[in-house]
């Protein structure tokens, strides 16, 4: 079969990236086709491929965040869509979509799949007058689009639909050895930066000041910018490598993640080092979790109140169950789910073209 892979993006690095590698290097011929390409913002496996961008690739060329940017021309994105069509000489479309994607232009006798890794259209707060103004139309063309996929995975058991679960690369994150372990100051949380918006972040940081609860901020953290206290501020640690994160991770007493739909990779990552999560009560990302390994909580103060229960939930077990994340078993899954796909329907929807 000839296969190509979609996604919503290539400017810069998001855990969809890494889902977008593993599936490409099972299909080791697969072209790309992406709305949106900056080669120099993603490096590593994909610059090997041939990648396809819409002409929205050349109207941010020039901005400093290229992602903002994009979204910022988001009422651009469903002719952008269309006029990136993919031939009908393609035999499968594997689309990892963000939400967008899934909407790039195929004929009708392409087999499509979409592995609906998680809805940014939903998900995102918009920044942008065009952002707002959009936003719903913009949901009703990815859902139209969505209806017109021949397969849907998700990341999570929905109905009578088995997940295919995402991964981390688990190897970055071990458990580290009791002689280590030990020396770890276990005094602070690590939060998703990504997770809060700076209304909720600066209420983290009020209640958890109060409650003299040291904490670190992890990973992309531009739009908390007016919260440090300077360029040095050891509040935030930023994007780091897996090879820096990783030991702060295993340090910490317990990982805060307030993300609510998309794969909580913080939360699973800490997990893997044997450190527990506490997310937010209502987020429907707890399927992601197992009983006994997190704690939930309604209101931020709520942390001071279950800190001294933290360090009674085992690490082994954290670790343990992390493995299910793994990218062996991802690509495994995978492929067993191509090959159980009927070349005959295949061959029917082409015949209906």
């Amino acid at each position: 079969m000839k296969v190509v892979v979609t996604c919503d993006q290539l400017l810069q690095r998001k855990y969809s990236t890494s889902v977008v590698e593993a599936v490409i290097s099972i299909f080791e011929e697969a072209d790309i086709y992406t709305l949106a390409h900056d080669p120099a913002g993603v490096l590593g496996p994909t610059a090997l491929r041939k990648v396809h961008s819409s002409f929205l690739s050349s109207v941010i060329e020039n901005e400093e965040d290229k992602l903002e940017a994009l979204w910022s021309k988001n009422f651009l994105f469903p002719s952008a869509a269309k006029k990136l069509t993919i031939p009908c000489s393609v035999d499968l479309v594997i689309n990892i979509s963000s939400g967008v994607s899934h909407g790039i232009e195929c004929c009708d006798g392409v087999y499509q799949i979409t592995y609906l890794l998680e809805d940014s259209l939903s998900d995102r707060k918009p920044s942008g007058f065009f952002e707002k103004i959009f936003r719903s139309y913009l949901k009703s063309w990815s859902l139209k689009k969505l209806n017109k996929v021949h397969e849907i995975w998700y990341p999570y058991d929905r109905e009578d639909k088995k997940a295919l679960l995402p991964f981390i690369k688990l190897e970055d994150f071990p458990l580290f050895p009791e002689s280590q372990h030990k020396i770890f100051p276990h005094d602070f949380v690590t939060v998703d930066a990504a997770s809060l918006n700076l209304e909720e972040a600066s209420a983290l940081c009020n209640t958890l000041d109060k409650d003299q609860i040291k904490y670190r901020f992890i990973g992309a953290d531009q739009h908390l910018s007016s919260l440090k206290r300077d360029s040095e501020d050891k509040r935030f640690f930023g994007e780091r490598c897996s090879g820096e994160l990783a030991p702060m991770l295993a340090a910490s007493r317990a990982h805060l993640t307030w993300n609510s739909s998309s794969f909580p990779t913080f939360a699973i990552q800490s997990l893997s080092c044997g450190v527990p999560v506490i997310t937010g009560k209502d987020s429907t990302n707890k399927y992601f979790y197992k009983e006994g390994l997190y704690k939930d909580i309604e209101y931020f103060n709520d942390v001071k109140n279950i800190w001294d229960e933290l360090p009674e939930i085992s690490r082994d077990e954290c670790h343990n169950f992390a493995k299910r994340f793994h990218e062996i078993k991802f690509k495994a899954e995978v492929r067993r789910r191509i090959e159980r796909i009927d070349k005959e329907k295949i061959k029917a929807v082409r015949k209906n073209c």
